[in-house]
């Protein structure tokens, strides 16, 4: 799904590819460069070095407000930006933006034992920016005492409203934490969308995803030249002794997943 390739047309020479050139399926025998996650917001978009030689990547944009996470590890870099695929090698890379999609301008290098190049791609693709891509959530930990009652603020300071559909937990700084029960769960403007519990998991936020089944999503519109957040709270953590945990000064990690199917984690710190 949203995948392409840049495929040779014999002995590998130099290949100048366009949106026309550009199809084809990374298991195609003859591909070089094969793209995941062109067109689907909800998949982060990938690299693959489908040849025999080592493959060294630059990513480009036009667009001032595009950036590119390398690793997808939350630490975009400046444009341009380059990365080097060992042969069979794929790496994520996060596309951002202020709009829903932006170009992206992809060159490669294929080069041999001693570094000299033997083969190179270039290409323009518009990549879907997702909701994660488009929003920047700043936390703000408002209350957080020994109650097990977690209270924080986000602000969209993005240029789009986006939509919040469930949450996962990642972790906390009380390490004896294992879910979210009792009290209302999960509360967004004074509104209770979860009535399940919220297990804790560090490893795998996925596996703790909680979808709001109560009272529809919860939309963050964009910053329009004034401050505009809304207020969460966790309600309340337990331990692993069945009680109400201590966050007094404890930092929490959560995955919001939006509507479009991308998700981003915020660490939230008081």
């Amino acid at each position: 799904m949203g995948s392409g390739a840049i495929v040779t047309t014999g002995a590998l020479t130099r290949v100048s590819g366009n949106r026309e050139l550009s199809v084809g399926t990374v298991d195609d025998p003859n591909a070089v460069l094969g793209l995941g996650g062109v067109s689907d917001a909800g998949v982060t978009p990938s690299f693959s070095n489908n040849a025999n030689r080592t493959m060294w990547v630059q990513l480009d944009s036009p667009d001032s407000s595009a950036t590119f996470d390398v690793g997808d590890d939350n630490s975009p870099g400046e444009k341009p930006i380059d990365f080097t695929l060992s042969p069979e090698d794929t790496v994520e890379v996060g596309v951002s933006g202020d709009s829903q999609s932006v170009p992206v301008d992809v060159y490669a290098e294929l080069r041999d034992a001693g570094g000299a190049v033997v083969g190179s791609v270039s290409l323009t693709r518009d990549y879907t920016v997702p909701q994660s891509g488009q929003v920047v959530l700043e936390p703000n930990v408002k209350s957080a005492g020994n109650s097990g009652k977690y209270e924080f603020q986000l602000t969209n300071s993005g240029s789009i409203d986006v939509v919040i559909e469930a949450i996962g937990v990642n972790g906390t700084g009380n390490p004896n934490v294992v879910e979210v029960s009792k009290g209302d769960i999960f509360v967004a403007g004074k509104t209770q969308h979860i009535s399940s519990t919220i297990p804790v998991d560090s490893a795998t936020a996925d596996d703790t995803r909680v979808d709001f089944d109560m009272n529809g999503t919860v939309d963050l519109p964009a910053n329009s030249g004034q401050s505009s957040s809304t207020d969460f709270e966790f309600d309340r953590f337990q331990n692993d002794q069945g009680k109400n945990a201590d966050m007094q000064g404890a930092s929490v990690t959560a995955t919001f997943y939006f509507t479009d199917g991308s998700s981003k984690e915020i660490e939230m710190t008081p």
